[in-house]
């Protein structure tokens, strides 16, 4: 999978819009770095993962770290009821694309 060049404050974007989309859509997923690569079609790495933590450090996901049956430990991450409010309205007003929600972390 050929993969382009995209700034951090791209994917930053790109991963939030991607959480927005599935939420309001109402897609039962439990979202991880892993799921979150996938879902942008990136192969799954610590950079994702590094990207996820700083969202969460910032204030735009909440995240949770919890253990399987088996004792693997994975983090699961939402948006924050402000985050989802903002995504929502720029959505709402025409403004839910990349260059747009890219210019929040700029």
């Amino acid at each position: 999978m050929k993969q382009t060049h995209v700034s951090r404050a791209g994917r930053k974007a790109q991963i939030l819009m991607a959480i927005y989309e599935d939420t309001a859509e109402a897609k039962p997923f439990i979202f991880t770095p892993y799921f979150i690569a996938k879902r942008l079609e990136l192969a799954p790495s610590t950079h994702i993962a590094k990207i996820v933590a700083e969202l969460a450090e910032a204030g735009w996901l909440n995240q949770e770290h919890v253990s399987d049956l088996w004792g693997r430990k994975v983090t699961r991450v939402w948006l924050t009821g402000e985050a989802f409010r903002l995504l929502e309205d720029a959505y709402a007003e025409g403004k839910g694309n990349l260059k747009f929600v890219k210019s929040w972390f700029e």
